[in-house]
This record gives structure tokens, C-alpha cells and sequence, in this order.
């Protein structure tokens, strides 16, 4: 074989590795994506009781969510500013906040189907899952939910939903600065804590 036709061969190899470890990273973020809303459907249209719902629904938002994660990054500049106890103390209360907001959100779920739109590779173990959402009772009939993902010794974690290109995260950052700012940190975990109630 000429040297020309082995580099040709011993790139296109390389091109092919590369494309199937991509192609398996794919598969493996849209097994998770799907995996994890046909166990969400599979307790809501369950016959337990709505409390058992409640607690099996926030299970699986703990074990996809990175929650933790995700306040630290809405407290923005201020995370350095804190001791460790105050971070606890507001950790604590945005894990409440969060999981109850999007708990009850998955209660709501009225036989709406979705389907994966796309897959973005945004660095070797982190994701953008694009879905596009049919609800006939939408307007438009169809809205699209973007998920942020990443991948961790513990598995694959959501650390941001972009809805309608508009992303949780750096919302909770804004507003979360804002209050910050104006009436410090407390302020903000009594307001965290009054949305659970």
C-alpha cells in the first residue's frame, strides 16, 4: 500500500472511531432523556396515591437533577462572598424550592407527547438535548425544551432546562442577584422558603 492510501486509511479510521464514540455519547444522553420521562409518565399515570406519586416523583428528579450544582451557579459572584453554613442554609432551601416547583409541574402532565429534535455535543461530557414538546392544548401546538447535560462519575445529571430558548439557570441568576443585592442573602432564602408553602 502506497503511504498516500495508508494515510488516507489511517484517517478515515480515526474519523470512524471518532464518529461511533460521538454516536454511542449520543445514544446513551437520549437514553437518559427518554428513559427518565417514561418513568416520570409511568408514576403518574400509576394507581398509588397521590403522596406516593409526590414521593417517587421527587426521587427522580433528585437522581436527574443537579441541583445542587445548578444553585450554586444561580448564586453568581455572591457564592464566594458566603461562609460554608450560609451556603448550606440557602442550598437547603433551593433544593426544596426547585424540586417542588418542578415536582408539581410533572403533575400537570396531561398524555402530552415529545420526541428528540437534536443532539449537541458541547464538550466531551456535556450535552445540549433539544425535544420538541406536542400539546394540543399550546397554542402553537408544539413548543420545544432544551436540556443542559452532563455527564459525572454518578451518571448523566440536567444542570439547566431551556425553555423556548430561555434558560432556568441564568434566570434564577438574575433574580437571585437582584435580591442579593438589594436585601442580602437572607432575604433570599425566606423567599425560597415562603414559594415551598
Amino acid at each position: 500500500m502506497t503511504m498516500p492510501k495508508i494515510v488516507f486509511v489511517t484517517v478515515f479510521l480515526a474519523i470512524a472511531i471518532v464518529y461511533n464514540s460521538l454516536a454511542e455519547s449520543n445514544k446513551k444522553v437520549a437514553d437518559f432523556i427518554n428513559d427518565t420521562a417514561s418513568e416520570v409518565i409511568k408514576i403518574i399515570e400509576s394507581k398509588e396515591t397521590q403522596q406516593q406519586k409526590q414521593e417517587n416523583l421527587k426521587n427522580i428528579f433528585h437522581q436527574s437533577v443537579d441541583i445542587d450544582w445548578m444553585g450554586r451557579f444561580s448564586l453568581g459572584k455572591y457564592l464566594r462572598q458566603l461562609d460554608q453554613d450560609k451556603i448550606e442554609e440557602y442550598l437547603t432551601a433551593y433544593r426544596e424550592f426547585l424540586t417542588n416547583v418542578y415536582v408539581s409541574k410533572f403533575t400537570e402532565y396531561n398524555g402530552q407527547n415529545f420526541y428528540i429534535d437534536s443532539i449537541k455535543t458541547v464538550s466531551e461530557s456535556q450535552y445540549i438535548v433539544a425535544t420538541k414538546v406536542n400539546d394540543s392544548q399550546n397554542t402553537n401546538g408544539q413548543f420545544t425544551i432544551a436540556y443542559r447535560i452532563k455527564y459525572l462519575d454518578t451518571g448523566f445529571k440536567i444542570r439547566d432546562i431551556i425553555a423556548e430558548g430561555v434558560s432556568l439557570i441564568l434566570g434564577q441568576r438574575s433574580d437571585f442577584n437582584s435580591v442579593i443585592s438589594t436585601d442580602g442573602i437572607d432575604s433570599l432564602i425566606k423567599k425560597l422558603k415562603n414559594k415551598v408553602k
